[in-house]
């Protein structure tokens, strides 16, 4: 998804477009981001922001699988089931770098780097 967002191959219409069905997903996205980010940029990602609603991930990601013929972000088998909110609140705070394992997010985070087009 970080890739998608970076290459702008996702752009916010395209998170708006699926916002649209539900208007708490529409304010989930126009809301500023509730913790500062490791890095600066983290805060215009989209996506960080649908992590905190199962339902509105859930959507982007069939979204995505239709958009994408469904190769990009397949959804298992009962997914939907096993994975819980707090399954995604533990996903976007490593993203954002608020988990406890700092170091080996900011190692992460540079060996991640060399796929990001934009200089920091």
């Amino acid at each position: 998804m970080r890739y998608l967002e970076d290459r702008a191959i996702l752009v916010p219409a395209y998170f708006e477009a699926v916002a649209a069905r539900r208007q708490t997903w529409q304010k989930l996205l126009a809301q500023p981001p509730s913790v500062p980010a490791l890095e600066p940029r983290m805060a215009e990602l989209r996506f960080l922001r649908v992590l905190q609603n199962k339902e509105f991930t859930y959507a982007l990601f069939n979204q995505l699988a239709d958009d994408f013929n469904g190769d990009t972000f397949p959804i298992e088998e009962g997914e939907t089931e096993s994975i819980q909110q707090e399954h995604l609140d533990k996903l976007r705070g490593f993203l954002l770098g608020t988990t406890s394992a700092q170091q080996e997010l900011v190692l992460l985070r540079l060996s991640l780097r060399r796929y990001s087009h934009r200089a920091d």
